[in-house]
């Protein structure tokens, strides 16, 4: 088996995508619309970086397109991936036999299709923060952004100042948020690095007031030395834009009892922007933050104290961006909290010709959908704004296609009242 084989549950709603995914598969032509068919099934779990001998045992437990056994259908292609479409039923079947064999390469794939129902069902339960647990699936989970930078694309030298930086977060706490994000390093495309002493004197100062407030800090950044410092003075989550690119950091996590936030991120901010092509952007981002997580636990980071994020506009284009949220979904394979910064991002202007200043509504959009669609945390700079937003998608969500609809609290109009 091999070792980067992902399973991950991608979302096909028609015929139609159901054939476009096919030829992107590289299924033959001939395949092609029973493929789509097969699709119909409400469970879809795409394989990618099989071996051939992987691909031949899935193809023996499946059943062909035109036969109708309660078996999934499964379809194997080009560049090791592979296509497993049925019901629940049909898929946990699947995975039970091939539990059940001498084939350890056939155990493996049951372990990953088994943990990728889970996930995908179930969903992680909390995230841990310093004491707290956040319980997940009731509400989202606001992240206030507050950057101590003087180049930040949307808020660059508003803050720099630590009175005015506690005066802000006190303001984005009163207003809903549930976190607290402090960044010394600007992460905009383009900007150039900033060396570790300078961007600890930037939040520190920071730091020391806004850990008073009482909520739970994040810092923002991709340095040990910074984190450290950081977690320190008492910071409770490392949010590394990089996926811990840096020796170490998931070690002193684990040291420090602290959260992590891992990011997907091709190169450095300052270069990222000519990083955009990808063969499978999923498949990458998937893959890429499965490693970030592994490597965080056996550092003994516990897992639920661990989120991801797909990293909207980091070495991303507009439709990239776009993508990202529409097929969040993709990312919940992973079972770990997901955090997603829609905030002010270029994608919005892309779409709308807006400024950066006038980018609230394309942000709220974003935020509402991306909460839809699975993240459970935002990471936000219009907190009251979002509060608001998401609290009433929140409630929608919650009250279900029929709620209350049909529960007449009185007489039906048009019927007598009973004497």
């Amino acid at each position: 088996m091999h070792v980067s084989m992902l399973v991950r549950r991608v979302k096909i709603d028609a015929v139609e995508e159901g054939e476009r995914f096919a030829r992107r598969l590289g299924l033959a032509e001939s395949s092609q619309r029973q493929a789509a068919k097969a699709m119909a099934r409400p469970i879809h779990l795409l394989l990618t970086e099989l071996e051939d001998e992987d691909a031949r045992a899935l193809r023996a437990l499946g059943r062909r397109p035109e036969e109708e056994r309660a078996r999934p259908a499964v379809f194997t292609a080009e560049r090791g991936a592979a296509m497993i479409c049925g019901t629940r039923w049909e898929v946990f079947s699947l995975a039970t036999q091939a539990a059940m064999g001498d084939d350890p390469r056939l155990q493996v794939l049951a372990d990953r299709i088994s943990a990728c129902l889970s996930h995908t069902e179930r969903g992680p339960a909390h995230f841990r923060v310093g004491e707290q647990r956040l319980p997940l699936g009731e509400r989202s989970y606001l992240m206030g952004v507050l950057n101590v930078t003087p180049d930040s694309f949307s808020d660059g030298g508003r803050f720099l100042d630590p009175a005015a930086a506690e005066a802000h977060a006190a303001a984005m706490l009163e207003a809903g948020a549930d976190l607290l994000d402090v960044g010394g390093e600007s992460t905009r495309p383009g900007a150039p690095p900033v060396e570790a002493s300078e961007e600890i004197d930037r939040v520190l100062p920071v730091l020391e007031r806004v850990v008073a407030l009482g909520a739970p800090v994040s810092i923002d950044t991709t340095k040990v030395e910074v984190a450290r410092a950081a977690l320190d003075a008492g910071a409770r989550i490392v949010n590394d834009i990089s996926g811990l690119r840096e020796a170490g950091m998931a070690e002193l996590a684990a040291e420090k009892g602290a959260s992590l936030v891992v990011m997907h991120l091709r190169a450095t901010p300052e270069a990222m922007q000519s990083h955009t092509r990808y063969s499978d952007l999923w498949g990458e981002i998937v893959g890429s933050l499965g490693q970030a997580v592994a490597a965080a636990v056996e550092a003994g980071v516990s897992p639920d104290r661990i989120a991801v994020d797909p990293g909207i506009g980091f070495a991303k284009t507009a439709e990239q961006s776009l993508a990202l949220i529409a097929g969040l979904g993709e990312l919940a394979s992973l079972g770990q909290p997901i955090l997603v910064g829609p905030s002010r991002k270029s994608f919005i202007g892309a779409v709308t010709g807006a400024p950066v200043e006038a980018r609230l509504p394309g942000t709220l959009a974003a935020a509402v959908l991306a909460a839809r669609e699975g993240a459970h945390i935002l990471r936000i700079h219009d907190v009251a704004e979002a509060r608001q937003a998401l609290d009433i998608a929140d409630a929608i969500r919650a009250a279900g296609p029929a709620g209350s609809a049909y529960e007449a609290p009185g007489p039906v109009p048009g019927e007598e009242s009973p004497a």
